[in-house]
């Protein structure tokens, strides 16, 4: 985490971040840097080198609001709360957490999981905006398989931001039993050799915490650790002989 900087200038600098919104706003949902050129009536001369400079303009906007969500602390004060309003209310849109860049996307589910550190225990969103930003949270998992994808290690900081937050309480107080059978499996799948401690730690840490807070534990749930059991990887069957013990 980056030193922090003062009241004034943090609040200005996450006023600017939301002002994607504004810029956005006029996009078609299913925005991507080929296919917006569809918005603006000069189609023939919107370049395909001014598709670029939009898609990157949005990866930079949205590279900044989450350096400065990262600075700040839980609970701040009012000032910096009213200013993170828009910038909430942006990365919610359709533009943003559905992109079609799947770097703009997981940068948009890193600063959705800083909010909702900032805001903890208050859940920041309502029940069907926390659960379609937990599915794109799941889906950002998906980049751990890969250690040489760019997105990779602000997938890693996502899962660990979920895990210190106790954040799969949220979902299963939302009752999403569905998205947490698909976080397992996307657990078990992407484990890798090449995986650091700190990744296996947290994805141990998420799914005990599942297991031991779920009232009941659903038999769909234990038959997919029972089937990773079977599986011949030396290495998931140590990971998983370790996350057995602690049942």
């Amino acid at each position: 985490m980056g030193p922090l900087v003062g009241e004034t200038e943090l609040s200005e600098a996450l006023v600017n971040a939301g002002k994607i919104s504004s810029s956005l706003h006029h996009l078609p949902k299913r925005f991507s840097i080929f296919s917006m050129c569809e918005s603006f009536s000069d189609f023939v001369t919107f370049s395909p080198y001014k598709w670029l400079l939009v898609g990157i303009r949005c990866l930079c906007r949205v590279k900044e609001a989450e350096g400065q969500l990262s600075k700040l602390v839980q609970d701040p004060i009012a000032a910096v709360q009213n200013a993170l309003r828009p910038l909430m209310k942006a990365l919610v849109s359709a533009h943003l957490l559905r992109n079609r860049d799947s770097d703009v996307w997981v940068y948009v589910v890193s600063c959705l999981t800083e909010i909702m550190r900032i805001t903890a225990p208050e859940v920041p969103y309502n029940d069907d905006q926390m659960k379609e930003i937990f599915k794109m949270t799941v889906r950002a998992f998906g980049k751990l398989a890969d250690t040489s994808c760019p997105s990779y290690k602000k997938a890693v900081g996502v899962l660990d931001t979920v895990s210190r937050v106790r954040l799969s309480l949220v979902m299963l107080d939302l009752e999403c039993d569905d998205l947490i059978l698909k976080m397992f499996r996307q657990f078990l799948k992407t484990i890798r050799p090449n995986h650091p401690e700190s990744v296996l730690l947290s994805m141990e840490a998420i799914m005990v915490t599942v297991i031991h807070e779920s009232e009941e534990v659903p038999m769909d749930l234990l038959e997919i650790l029972l089937a990773a059991l079977n599986k011949e990887s030396q290495t998931s069957h140590q990971w998983l002989r370790g996350l057995r013990r602690r049942f």
